[in-house]
Formats: structure tokens, C-alpha cells, sequence
């Protein structure tokens, strides 16, 4: 059984380091299946070719746009080739039917089948020497990054777009010297008495409040398949794979469901009308990532409670409209602990792959002398929705819908912070005993 199991590990390994699980070609298809075949837009990347080289450069990007381009017209080349054959293939099998139909001299007819049967031989031989250039090729241009926002800040520095309160000068109060945080290392934390309930209660007053703004409460899974993260763009280093008896190059990842990722199985080959935009969502649960290197507690700690939400829009012009909305309602949240913070618009080299704008909500730590994110809301516009070909009908055309979402607030970091800036959190806590009742409720 043991053996059995490093065989899968090993196998499975084998599969992430060769294939994308999100693009296969035909030759890998005897060994594995996706669900989802992307929509590879390759006129808005290779239309204006200076503004991807200046997006990757921006980013401070590893990625060599110049190999991408020669891989992209190595396989164009091909590609034509092999429709240029499969064009003859078909006018062949056209005159053949219309010889037949007309009781054509037999010679003839044969030296066509002879032709096609070259063809048919010249084809296989293309299709089996496209496949390793059009995987390579195709694996390239996936990792490429979405295109920017003109609100970016394109320098080294970030925009502050709403700022409330002062940074205090508190003692440097350690939160993991609080009695009610028992940190054990970056996998195993809990929290007890007023921290425990405040964590609990404020993730129900962001979560409600969102509701009361119109979002529809979903719960989702805790794992994810790894053709939604690499669709997500995401560093796969970042997740724990879940690691079954029979191998898959589609396996499941630990996510949580308090992540932006458990949102996207709801939306993987769907099809809607523009009648249900915008469509808004809203989560809680927890997010499970690969922990940070630093030793910062539970600010580093691999698990968090959140308030996710996902909204979906059809057009540009309701972009800022989106993002100014979900702002103002993190804001209205946060003011209310009386606490300082500062919500930015982060410089592009900060972004992640799928991200055209994030939108930081920082909070100050007396302690470490820094600013952390206890919340991210970012707009991907329609990047995630051409991979997992979320699209929606506007008469006979078809369109991919956009995406503005994220943390709204990582609760777990938050109750730090103000433990940290002297808050003790009185004041915000409502009576435990309300909070547990809340919490039973779910289960009645």
C-alpha cells in the first residue's frame, strides 16, 4: 500500500511538471481529461505586441516575451500548414464523392485515393510533430499576465484612494503574548474567549452586511480543482494537493471556502443572459495558502477566516461604479472599530497574474512596524472568464463576462491588528453568548 502510494505521488508529480491541466492537446488526451478548454484570445495579446512586452516589464516579470512570440510564430506557421492540408483533405474527399456519383474512369479515381492517403499520412505525421510546439507554446502564453487598468499606478508606488484615522504610537504589543492567542507554529493556531467571539461576530456583520447590499449568500467547497487555480493563474506552490489512490493530473486542492477560488467551479462553461448582471456573491469561510517565510504569527500562519465576494459585470462601464461600491462597504465596516486604515490601489509589479487592479486594505501593526493586508479586492475584467468560459448571450454574439472580487476582510489578521494597537477589542464584541448562538443557529 505504501509503494502503492509513492507510485501515485510520483505519477502525479510527472503530470504537473509536463502538462497544463487546463490545456491538453490530443496526444495527452489517452493520459488525462480537462473539463475546460480555454478561449485562447491570441488577437488581444499579439495586436499590439509593445503593450504586452510593457505590461511583463512593468510587472517585473520573468517571462521572455520575445521566446513567446518566436514559440507563437513557430507553431502559427504550423498551424497554417496543417489547415492548408486539411483544406486539401477535404476538396479530395469532395471530388471523389462527385466521381463516383458520375461513374468516373476508374484510374482516376484511384490516383485521388492514392492522394488523400498521402495526405491522410502527411497529416498524422503534422498533427504528431504540432502537438509538443502547439503544448510549449500554448503553456507560455497562459502564464501570460492580464492586461492593466488605467488606474494602475504604473511606478514603484502605491495610491492612496481613502484613508481613515491616524497610525498610533502604542507600546509594541505582540499579539501572540495575548492569553486568548495560542500559537503553536504557522499550521496550528486557535483563538479563545472575546478574540474567538470577535473573529466569529464581525465575519457575520461584514457577511450580513454584503447581504443587505444585495448579494446572494453562497457556501462553497473547501477544495478546488487544479484546473480552476491554474485558470485562477495562481502559483501552484501555493496550495496543498490532495493526493488520491488512483492518479489525476486534476486533482483537488485545499482552497477553503473562503477563498476566490472555491467561487469559480460555479462558473466554469456557464452561459447566461445579460439579464443577471450584475450578479454579486458573497462567502465566509476559511482560506488555506502555503504559509509566508517570515515568522510574523498568525499574520504568517497558512489558515484565515474571511468574507469573500464575487461580483460579476458585463461591460467597463460599470467597472468603477462595482469597485467604488465594494470599497465604500469595506470602509463602512472598518470605520466602525474606530481603527486606523487605508485602502490603496497597488503599483502593477505587486499584481498578481490575473489581476488588471487590486485594491489593498492595510492595516498598521505597532508591533512589526508595517502595514498588512487584511483584505484585497481586485479586478480581473474578463481574463478568468476566458479560461473557464464563463460567457454570457447579447443576441447572436457571444461575450465573457468581467469579474471584480476578492477578501473583503481576512478577520483572523484583523483581530490582531487590533490587539496590537491596544483596542483589546472592546467595544466591538457583542456578548459571546450571542455569538455562539449565531454560529449553533447554522446547524438547527
Amino acid at each position: 500500500m505504501i509503494t502503492r502510494k509513492i507510485e501515485t505521488v510520483r505519477k502525479i508529480s510527472q503530470f504537473s511538471r509536463k502538462m497544463s491541466v487546463l490545456y491538453m492537446t490530443g496526444d495527452k488526451a489517452k493520459d488525462a481529461y480537462s473539463p475546460i478548454s480555454p478561449y485562447i484570445d491570441l488577437k488581444s495579446v499579439f495586436t499590439d505586441e509593445k503593450k504586452m512586452a510593457q505590461n511583463l516589464k512593468s510587472r517585473n516579470s520573468t517571462i521572455n516575451f520575445s521566446e513567446t512570440m518566436e514559440k507563437y510564430q513557430k507553431f502559427n506557421k504550423m498551424f497554417v500548414e496543417k489547415q492548408s492540408l486539411e483544406k486539401l483533405r477535404d476538396e479530395i474527399s469532395l471530388e471523389l464523392k462527385s466521381l463516383q456519383k458520375t461513374n468516373s474512369s476508374d484510374t482516376k479515381i484511384d490516383v485521388l485515393k492514392e492522394k488523400g492517403k498521402q495526405l491522410r499520412i502527411d497529416l498524422h505525421n503534422l498533427k504528431e510533430t504540432l502537438y509538443p510546439i502547439e503544448s510549449d507554446f500554448i503553456e507560455h502564453f497562459l502564464e501570460l499576465p492580464n492586461e492593466l487598468s488605467n488606474q494602475c499606478p504604473t511606478n514603484e508606488h502605491e495610491r492612496v484612494v481613502f484613508r481613515f484615522g491616524d497610525k498610533l504610537d502604542s507600546p509594541k504589543i505582540n499579539h501572540l503574548d495575548h492569553p486568548s492567542v495560542n500559537f503553536n507554529n504557522k499550521f496550528s493556531y486557535y483563538l479563545l474567549d472575546d478574540v474567538a467571539a470577535f473573529e466569529m461576530d464581525f465575519s457575520y456583520q461584514c457577511f450580513d452586511k454584503f447581504v443587505e447590499n444585495g448579494y446572494s449568500p453562497v457556501t462553497n467547497a473547501d477544495f478546488t480543482k487544479r484546473v480552476l487555480t491554474e485558470a485562477f493563474g495562481s502559483d501552484q506552490a501555493k496550495y496543498e494537493n490532495i493526493i488520491e489512490d488512483v492518479p489525476q493530473v486534476n486533482f483537488l486542492q485545499l482552497t477553503g471556502c473562503g477563498s476566490m477560488e472555491s467561487f469559480l467551479g460555479y462558473f466554469a462553461k456557464l452561459s447566461v443572459f445579460p439579464s443577471v448582471f450584475p450578479l454579486k456573491l458573497v462567502s465566509m469561510g476559511k482560506s488555506y495558502e502555503t504559509p509566508k517565510t517570515e515568522n510574523e504569527g498568525v499574520f504568517s500562519a497558512q489558515q484565515s477566516n474571511r468574507v469573500q465576494e464575487l461580483t460579476c459585470y458585463e461591460n467597463s462601464r460599470d467597472r468603477d461604479l462595482i469597485m467604488d461600491d465594494v470599497l465604500n462597504n469595506v470602509a463602512n465596516l472598518l470605520k466602525s472599530l474606530g481603527a486606523h486604515f487605508k485602502i490603496v490601489y497597488l503599483p502593477v509589479r505587486e499584481l498578481q497574474q490575473a489581476e488588471s487592479l487590486c485594491a489593498s486594505i492595510q492595516m498598521y501593526s505597532p508591533y512589526y512596524e508595517k502595514y498588512f493586508e487584511v483584505g484585497r479586492i481586485s479586478d480581473y475584467k474578463d481574463y478568468i472568464s476566458k479560461r473557464i468560459l464563463f460567457n454570457f448571450k447579447d443576441k447572436k454574439d457571444i461575450y465573457f463576462g468581467n469579474m471584480i472580487g476578492g477578501t473583503v476582510v481576512n478577520t483572523s489578521r484583523l483581530a490582531m491588528i487590533l490587539i496590537e494597537n491596544g483596542k483589546l477589542l472592546d467595544g466591538v464584541v457583542k456578548k459571546k453568548e450571542d455569538s455562539i448562538k449565531t454560529f449553533k443557529n447554522l446547524f438547527l
